[in-house]
């Protein structure tokens, strides 16, 4: 499995591994009535399973080697989803907190942001044109980059949509504010892509630690969970 979600190559054992990967956290799940009632010293090894079959299921379809009935597409598709819902949510007091938090500090250092970002990024002052051109092309990168699960930082974004805003109206950047604006995002991205693989690879590691009955196991008996 970790060579499967790592190299993306189907190999003979992928299928057996993944069909007694799904059945053990089905079984775990199952013995204690729910995922909240699983113990404390456990959740760790139960979550890292299902984040492990969730990046499996996801890769699946894109290996060239596998090939699914539309029924099967289907089946995993609606397993992939049921572990994503419960692994990667965000609380409801979180969204409030967080969104608080960024009404708050706009509301303190609004100034700061509009005259770094409307003044001081390019050698003439932002318009209204140029700033919704901006809004725009920040909205559909950081969508994009949600979608593709890309590691993005929304100030590199929108400083530089303003940018490039400037460069097509010709008028030039001022280097300074347009490099301090930048090179927080481009050293947040790569740490913050080095944190996902590094996850990824250790949720990985602590799932393939248990033993799995991989020659006697089949693919068929992953639908039950």
């Amino acid at each position: 499995m970790i060579g499967f979600v790592r190299d993306k190559r189907l190999e003979d054992g992928v299928y057996p591994a993944l069909a007694a990967l799904m059945r053990d956290i089905a079984d775990q799940v199952r013995g204690y009535g729910s995922l909240a009632a699983v113990p404390v010293d456990k959740v760790g090894n139960t979550r890292n399973g299902m984040y492990l079959t969730s990046e499996a299921l996801r890769t699946l379809p894109k290996v060239h080697d596998s090939q699914f009935s539309p029924e099967d597409g289907k089946v995993l598709a609606r397993h992939k989803s049921s572990l994503d819902t419960s692994t990667k949510f965000i609380p409801t007091w979180v969204k409030i907190v967080v969104a608080l938090a960024l009404v708050l500090g706009t509301m303190i250092g609004w100034k700061r942001i509009v005259v770094t970002m409307g003044e001081k990024i390019g050698k003439t002052h932002l318009n209204y044109g140029q700033g919704a051109s901006a809004e725009l092309v920040a909205m559909a990168t950081i969508l994009a980059a949600d979608q593709y699960r890309l590691p993005v930082s929304t100030t590199h974004v929108l400083s530089s949509g303003v940018a490039g805003t400037m460069a097509a109206n010709g008028s030039a950047c001022r280097r300074r504010p347009s490099a301090t604006s930048s090179w927080p995002g481009c050293r947040r991205c790569p740490v913050r892509s080095c944190r996902r693989a590094r996850s990824t690879s250790s949720s990985a590691a602590s799932s393939d630690r248990r033993p799995c009955r991989l020659a006697r196991s089949g693919f068929a008996g992953s639908r039950a969970f």
